[in-house]
């Protein structure tokens, strides 16, 4: 399973027929994606014009909330729900 991090999209503005990231347009904060999609996006950056800027404190408090709240699940019990034990 692929880390996920949290990030900033932006949208580049055209300058002179290219992207420039000097004038960004932010489009999505605190936006919850895969690393590998993240670099995937951040790679062809000069060709779609838009960039993924990591908030890394928010991605460590994502990621100590998704490790917590996993120590917290319940163990799956192997009884079927709504249906009452056998008695004789």
């Amino acid at each position: 399973m692929s880390k996920i991090i949290v990030a900033d999209l932006y949208q580049l503005a055209i300058l002179d027929g290219k992207f420039s990231k000097e004038h960004t347009k932010l489009l999505r904060k605190g936006a919850k994606v895969e690393e590998s999609y993240f670099k995937q996006v951040n790679s062809n950056s000069e060709d779609s014009g838009k960039l993924y800027i990591l908030d890394k404190e928010a991605t460590k408090e994502y990621n100590e909330k998704i490790v917590n709240k996993n120590k917290t699940k319940e163990p799956e019990t192997k009884a079927k729900p709504g249906r009452k034990p056998k008695t004789e």
